[in-house]
């Protein structure tokens, strides 16, 4: 169980990291994944980043509390660099995440650009039609990783939706109204275009209930 490293880094590892420029954006529980845990942590920039990096973990701060963290931790290098490809960044664009959300990783191999189309002249319409709430859209950040001992996945194919739900009967209840609203044409180009799809639903770790 991954409880007592929630704990202890809510307590003790998001105020500094605050103070020293980087923006904790929300924590979570994967659903059926116990000792997993899931967050989402955001800077103004590259630059940005690349300073935080190198101060934060290399200051006294993350040196007073590693001895103590590192043992909880079997593995901390599945990372994802993003960045919006439809929004504009602020510091509050993910503070929906006191609720569900959803993670959609969709591969498309070679073809993004053709995805990114359909995405954004077929799907996010039809789901707002369908009063779905809005999901926002990330790609792959291909800048150099220029803190290389924080290992990253950049992958040129990847993008990836992020959308909160009030609880996971709203996104069940959601997912079943899209299934019926896509039609034939536009699942079948979705089907041609993406390669791989996986999903995860996260329970923020101020709710620790799942259903």
């Amino acid at each position: 169980m991954c409880e007592p490293f929630i704990d202890y880094f809510e307590k003790n590892l998001i105020s500094p990291q605050i103070a020293s420029g980087a923006y904790p954006l929300g924590q979570y529980r994967i659903k059926g994944e116990a000792d997993h845990f899931f967050w989402i942590r955001g800077f103004t920039d590259m630059t940005s980043r690349g300073n935080f990096l190198r101060t934060f973990y290399g200051g006294p701060e993350w040196k007073k509390h590693k001895g103590l963290v590192n043992p909880m931790l079997a593995n901390n290098d599945n990372v994802h660099l993003l960045k919006p490809y439809n929004v504009q960044v602020s510091q509050d664009i993910l503070q929906a995440g006191k609720h569900l959300a959803i993670i959609d990783y969709y591969i498309s191999n070679t073809r993004l650009p053709e995805l990114l189309e359909i995405f954004t002249t077929s799907y996010l319409p039809l789901r707002k039609n369908a009063g779905l709430p809005d999901c926002t859209l990330w790609i792959s950040e291909l800048a150099e990783n220029d803190f290389p001992a924080l290992p990253v996945f950049q992958d040129k194919n990847l993008l990836v939706t992020i959308t909160f739900y009030k609880d996971e009967q709203e996104y069940q209840q959601g997912q079943q109204q899209l299934n019926e609203t896509i039609k034939g044409p536009l699942r079948s180009q979705l089907r041609d275009v993406i390669t791989l799809q996986h999903t995860l639903v996260l329970y923020p770790t101020n709710n620790i209930t799942e259903k």
